[in-house]
């Protein structure tokens, strides 16, 4: 019996990204993509996960988003630094200990000193060589 052309399995990736700023490089990301990932998102978080508490919204993160994805690509443009979702949604992803991508967007500018603000743990995680940091093209 010859082997059958079973198509690919795509490998699950999970998005997270600032969705008051960056919601259109999600979709690009998503359109460009979506041949050869299965993307996951959180759909906002924020607005479905009624608590601050941070525990039960670490284990909704894990359960519902990171969980079954091999890896987070964390779009970063200019207020993701300061996003408390993205945080908690790296920090996940490396409890998981999953693949972990910055990305940097066009909207993230360097400042004087030649530097761009990136969320400490992520920030933290390319200086280590566990994450990997790109720039949008």
């Amino acid at each position: 019996m010859g082997q059958r052309n079973q198509p690919a399995v795509k490998r699950k990736v999970f998005v997270s990204y600032h969705h008051g700023g960056d919601q259109a490089y999600y979709d690009a990301f998503s359109r460009e993509f979506h041949d050869a990932y299965d993307v996951i998102t959180d759909n906002s978080l924020e607005r479905e996960v009624d608590s601050d508490g941070v525990d039960y919204v670490m284990r909704r993160i894990r359960e519902n988003y990171i969980t079954g994805s091999s890896c987070t690509i964390v779009l970063v443009g200019a207020s993701t630094w300061g996003r408390k979702y993205v945080d908690w949604e790296i920090k996940a992803t490396l409890e998981k200990q999953h693949g972990l991508i910055g990305v940097q967007l066009p909207t993230l500018r360097a400042g004087p000193s030649g530097f761009v603000t990136v969320p400490d743990r992520l920030n933290d995680n390319i200086h280590s060589g566990y994450a990997l940091w790109i720039t949008w093209a």
